[in-house]
């Protein structure tokens, strides 16, 4: 981890892990890699909801409006290629959890990520017991990036919903059930040649005004 203000946090995992953990997983902590001290920057707020037209008969709804394009006081292009970064990383930790294969997760990480590191063991540990899953899908209500001390760094404030999950395993024989989440995970990531990459994960950072 870079030298500059790091520190590590116990912080829990998400539920699926959670429950992983309570039938015989990984402790229930991941380690973050670097404290960020952000400003905010961009913000993605929430989807506007489709409405119904009010009618005495059937009628369609109404299509849902348009996602505002975020706005930011950094380089667009920044911006949205990490942002990008983040989403896939949660895409590949859904990957991960129905079919144990952690290799998303891992090309999107940098090496010394502690807290990626326990995620992919326990993909990886679900992958040695054959898991079948479905579901664990994530949604971003709204998400919020922050400028760190560092010009190659950004932390983005991800607000998510995880919808439930069946994962049926094998050796021995067994199903976990698990239940819809909303969270907030900070998401750090660092820009590398090969661009940018999942650095630290934590669920607070000194956010400043």
């Amino acid at each position: 981890m870079p030298p500059h203000d790091t520190a590590s946090r116990t912080v829990p995992r998400p539920a699926a892990i959670r429950r992983l953990a309570a039938a015989g997983f990984a402790a229930l902590s991941l380690a973050a890699c670097g404290t960020p001290g952000p400003s905010p920057m961009t913000t993605f707020p929430p989807t506007t909801p489709p409405t119904a037209t009010p009618s005495a008969s059937p009628s369609p709804t109404t299509a849902p409006e348009p996602e505002p394009e975020p706005t930011s006081t950094a380089p667009t292009s920044r911006a949205e290629a990490s942002w990008e970064v983040v989403e896939k990383f949660f895409d590949a930790y859904t990957h991960g959890i129905q079919t144990g294969d952690s290799s998303g997760i891992v090309e999107l990480s940098t090496p010394d990520c502690q807290s990626c590191r326990n995620h992919i063991d326990d993909v990886e540990e679900l992958g040695a017991r054959d898991v079948i899953g479905t579901g664990g899908v994530f949604s971003f209500p709204r998400s919020i990036a922050h400028s760190t001390k560092r010009a190659d760094q950004i932390v983005w404030e991800v607000h998510y919903r995880q919808s439930a999950a069946t994962l049926k395993l094998s050796n021995p024989h067994n199903t976990l059930q698990v239940p819809e989440e909303s969270a907030v995970l900070f998401v750090e990531l660092t820009e590398k040649a090969e661009g940018w990459r999942v650095s630290g994960l934590a669920t607070t950072a000194d956010v400043t005004s």
